[in-house]
Order: structure tokens, then sequence, then C-alpha cells
């Protein structure tokens, strides 16, 4: 969990007549967690779901209205200019093709904020920007950037020359020298031979993502003025990440400017704080929270969480929440009804009893799949658990399999391109298991009990899959585990027929026959299978329906 220090002397500033005592006590009660004190600071560990969290002014700004001090969205000082231009190449031509950005004018930094800023940046680097494969961040002083800049593609040959220094590199023998080529290199495979890079108007390099930063002068105490661009494969993260230091440089004191970015295909400005909308009626809110407060309670609530909240007319009971755009963890009206709870202070909850007297129990499918896990784990193989939802390129094109559109569920506006699709077999997840465990020693031996989906008539369907990772693994080794496992576990028997399937070596894989049904597959995976999830050993394994031999309905 990410961590943010918060210094005792700033938190009795932005509280009078607040003892630190009591602000303590309301940390954990706006989604906080103490991880310690000392005599000069509080170290918090936040939910990375709450990337807002990651400085002091964020918890802050949170804190202030759970206190009734500040209540309702923020307010930016937002000046919008074209002075400050980023002429960008066409999108299909960068390799990280959204770039978004703005200037903070009118700062005074300490030493304390600067620490902060950078934080902040460290942790949405690590979280959102996924250790900045998905995007990253440049903060510069201002003075040292001469605009309009140029977002472009170079080489690898391409030659530079950083301030501080007197000779010039090329990006190749940069990247080398700094190990950046070991670290990044899947990201530059998967993205081509070229380097998107931020130049200046001299066509000095500023930045090239994500592998460096132009090595200008660190941030100083004392700069008033900041240029702060993100870089991503994905606009909407690059917006996400841009609002959120908005949002902090703002409660710095900052007067924000904007970034006009301008490409073949459109010209925007940047940073977008538009708010988003979502309607949500009192009656789902007490629904779900087992409450009944009014609407005008509700709307309190959401206020105190820094949203904003009307009634809106003719429509009874429903209303209205303005989100800032810095809050990119809210997506639904379900997370509104958690904001209610938190502004309505999760402590004035009442429990209530439950009104039957019966305790729960496990279902006979729970028994039967807890029964199968035990007998896998006598076996020696270590269970796993994967999201249901996988990318396209993993379930078809790495198992080298066929994509058929009408069998495979699609996730409809999926936010993450690598979790698109509701997986129809778990084979695929356990080789990219596999793929990220090659420097572990062998034998690796992992299986899972899963759902799969599909759009035919059985829509959920529980599966079992075991993959065997070692220099010996084979089709007569995954065949006498299936056995040891339906003899101990089903006290049943199966035979196999031969079979042709794509991600299965020829001749060396099966169908798996119990009674006179097909009910899954069993063989060695193909070379080139092994080879496209850059697997240094053979593999087998097998994939049955449980819910086929257990009588399980979906």
């Amino acid at each position: 969990m990410p961590v943010v220090n918060l210094d005792l002397k700033r938190l009795k500033h932005w509280f009078p007549g607040k003892s630190v005592e009591q602000l303590i006590e309301e940390l954990p009660f706006i989604g906080l967690d103490i991880e310690s004190t000392t005599s000069t600071e509080i170290r918090i560990e936040y939910n990375p779901n709450r990337p807002d969290f990651g400085s002091d002014y964020g918890i802050a700004r949170s804190l202030k209205g759970y206190l009734d001090i500040e209540l309702g969205i923020p307010k930016y000082n937002l000046l919008r200019s074209d002075k400050y231009k980023i002429i960008s190449d066409s999108k299909k031509n960068l390799t990280r093709p959204f770039i978004t950005g703005l200037v903070a004018k009118d700062l005074k930094l300490e030493t304390i904020d600067i620490k902060q800023l950078s934080s902040t940046q460290d942790d949405l680097h690590d979280g959102i920007g996924r250790q900045k494969i998905k995007a990253s961040i440049g903060i510069y002083p201002l003075h040292d950037i001469k605009f309009p800049l140029k977002y472009t593609s170079i080489s690898h040959d391409f030659s530079f020359t950083f301030s501080n220094h007197s000779a010039s590199t090329t990006v190749s023998e940069f990247l080398d020298s700094h190990g950046f080529g070991t670290k990044y290199c899947q990201l530059q495979q998967d993205s081509g031979a070229n380097y998107s890079a931020l130049l200046d108007k001299e066509n000095q390099l500023i930045s090239m993502p994500p592998f460096a930063n132009f090595d200008t002068k660190e941030l100083e105490p004392g700069l008033t003025d900041l240029f702060i661009h993100v870089t991503s494969i994905e606009h909407k993260l690059a917006d996400d990440m841009t609002a959120i230091l908005a949002a902090l440089v703002n409660d710095m004191g900052s007067t924000l400017q904007t970034i006009l970015v301008q490409t073949p295909e459109e010209i925007i400005y940047s940073p977008d704080l538009r708010p988003a909308h979502i309607f949500v009626s009192a009656g789902h809110v007490n629904g779900t929270l087992g409450t009944e407060l009014t609407s005008e309670e509700i709307m309190t609530s959401l206020r105190r969480c820094r949203l904003e909240a009307k009634a809106v007319k003719g429509k009874g009971s429903t209303i209205i929440c303005t989100i800032p755009r810095y809050r990119v963890d809210i997506f639904d009206k379900i997370d509104i009804v958690e904001e209610v709870a938190i502004g309505y202070g999760i402590s004035n909850l009442i429990p209530s009893i439950p009104s039957s007297k019966a305790s729960g129990n496990l279902s006979e499918v729970t028994r039967y799949l807890d029964i199968i896990r035990v007998t896998m784990v006598g076996l020696g193989y270590l269970e796993v658990n994967n999201f249901s939802l996988i990318a396209k390129k993993i379930q078809f094109d790495s198992m080298i399999s066929e994509y058929k559109p009408d069998r495979i569920l699609a996730v409809e506006g999926a936010l993450n391109a690598d979790l698109d699709y509701l997986r129809n077999s778990l084979l695929p997840s356990l080789m990219l298991n596999l793929s990220r465990n090659i420097h572990e020693t062998y034998p690796q031996k992992i299986f899972e009990i899963g759902k799969v989906f599909s759009k035919e008539a059985s829509l959920e369907r529980w599966h079992l899959a075991c993959l065997l990772a070692s220099s010996s693994s084979n089709f007569t080794e995954a065949k006498s585990v299936l056995q040891g496992l339906l003899d101990s576990a089903f006290a049943n028997d199966f035979k196999t027929e031969p079979d042709k399937l794509s991600h299965f070596t020829d001749g060396r894989c099966a169908k798996v026959i119990i009674g006179s049904e097909c009910t899954g597959e069993l063989g060695e995976i193909s070379a080139s299978v092994v080879d496209s999830f850059k697997l240094r050993v053979p593999v087998s394994g097998f994939e049955i329906n449980l819910s086929k031999m257990l009588n399980i309905e979906s």
C-alpha cells in the first residue's frame, strides 16, 4: 500500500482549533490507515484506488469536507491560454500517442511541497501508470522550457545533449548505459523501433517517456512556475493523471494555465477539469445502506465528500451528483452510495440483527470444489486465482487459437485493454502465470478452479485446469495427474481419444471422455505456444469441465 507522510505542523496550520489527536481519530473514517506516528509526522497508508490521496494536500482537501470546513467541489483557478503550445505528430505515428499537461504559475514552493509533489509523481507512476509502462509524468521549472514544443517520434540513433553535459549521446547509448533497454524491453518490442519524444523549439530533448526526462536542474524551494506533462498509451489515463496533479498544485495556491496540444486530427486544451455527473435516487441509497436518509441528508453527505449534489426537479427523490475530475475512482452510482456512507459517517450507521436465526453453510458446489482443491494440493500442485477477464492477445493470439467472436463475450467499453474479454478457457491464464515466473526454479506445478464464459446455451461453467512445467513434462505425466484426481476425488475412471487442437502438440493430445461424454482436453502444450509465452521448458496439462461432471447448472 502506498504511504504519505503528513507533517504535524502543516496539519495544525490547515486545521486551526482542531487538536492533532482529534484529526488522527477522524482519518480512518475517510478511508485512511495510520501506519505510524512520531512527534513530527504521521505515516498514512491509502488505498491505490484513491490516487488523489497521494499527497498531504489531497488528504487535507478531503478531511476539510468531512469536518464541514469546506463543502462541495473545490474551486479551480484555471486560465485558458494559447501561449504554451505542443505540436504533436499523428497518434498512429507515436508509440505513446497521448500527451497532456498544464502550467502552474504564482507558486512559492517550499521543500516539503517539492517532496509531496515528487511523492505523488512516484505513486502515480507505480499505481495507475503501471511502473510508467502505461503513463509517465515530467515536472520542470517553467523557465527551462522553450515553447512551442514538439511531440514526435525519434529513432535509436537520434543524438542529443543534456544541459549539464558537454558530450552528446545517442538514444541507444543512453538506454544501454542506464539499463532502461532491459527494464522496458518488452514495452519497446510491443510498440516498435522508434521512441516518442518531447523536444523544445531548438530541437533539444526534454523527455523520452517512459525512459528519461530532460536532465535540467531539479526543483528548488522558491520556484514560482512549473511545467507538467503526462504521456500515456490511453487518452483518459493521461487526463486522469493531469487532473490529479492540477488539483494538487491548485491547492498549493497556483494559478493554472492550459497547454494547447495540436495534432493533425484535433486541437485540445489541457487540463480537462470538466466534472462528471451521475444520477442516483434516495431509494437506491437507502436500500443499499439500510438507512432512511432524506434527500437533503444524502446531498449534505455528498458535499462533505467534496462532491456536489442537487435534487432533480420533477424527478421525485432523484439526485444529480457532480464529481470533480480528480476523483478518478468514481464510475457508477454504487460509488456514490459509498460516498454517502462516508459523508454521513460510518460510525453513525446502526448495524441491524439478521431476521433469520439460521447460520450460513457451504453450498454443495463449494464442498465439491474444496474436495478437488485438497486433492490437487495433495498431488503436489499449487492453486492460483486469476481474473475472469483476459486480453484477446493472451486468450487467442498467444495460444495460437482461432478467434471466434460468436462464441466469446467481450466487455463493452472496457477501461483496460488488457482485460477486455471474459475468458472461455483457463489454460491461457495459467500459461501467463508460468511466463511471469520464468526465473523461479522448476518444476512448477499449478492449477486453477474457475468459471469460463461463452455465448453458448451454458453461459457460465466451472472448469479445472492444471499445468506442469519441467524438463520432463509430457503427456503421460499429465494423464497420471488427471487419473489420480479422478480416482481420489470422484472414484471415477476416464478414457482418452486422440484429438487435434491448435495449442497442443500434434499426436500428443487427446479428448477426455468420462462415461460417454467429452469432458475436457489433455496433452502437451505445443512448442509454438510455449515460445509465445517465452517459457524455457516443456509444458503439459489438462482442462476439464466440472459443471458437466458435477451436474452444476450455470
